[in-house]
């Protein structure tokens, strides 16, 4: 446990960990998620019942 976010990256070993450990999964995110806004209230074709 670290009181706060400066005493948890204070060593840069945080850092390279969330590269090693998410960067994969960026990767597969770009390549494989696609990604679409919502339709607003006014855009909506949908009625309310």
């Amino acid at each position: 446990m670290y009181p706060d976010y400066d005493a948890l990256a204070a060593d840069g070993q945080f850092a390279e960990l969330a590269k090693a450990v998410y960067t994969p999964l960026l990767e597969w995110a770009k390549q494989q998620v696609k990604v679409a806004p919502h339709a607003t209230n006014e855009e909506s074709t949908e009625v309310a019942a």
